[in-house]
């Protein structure tokens, strides 16, 4: 159990908010969180809403990127 006030995150994440009585999901793409006084602070280099993300193009650009990661070895 980690009881540290910061949640440091190096890769991508998915976080699930409650806004408006309403579920809300975001890809993030690494930071770090920090929580105290009953509210969380988060720090991300890029976030995008869930629903503004389109599969198949999420599809294309892993194949892309796993493809120049091959490359690079």
């Amino acid at each position: 159990m980690c009881h540290s006030p910061h949640l440091p995150r190096d890769g991508p994440g998915i976080l699930r908010i409650r806004l408006n009585g309403k579920w809300l999901t975001m890809a993030l793409m690494g930071g770090f969180a920090r929580i105290g006084n009953n509210e969380i602070t988060i720090l991300v280099n890029d976030a995008e809403k869930g629903s503004d993300i389109d599969p198949q193009e999420a599809q294309q650009a892993l194949e892309i990127a796993e493809t120049n990661l091959r490359k690079a070895q």
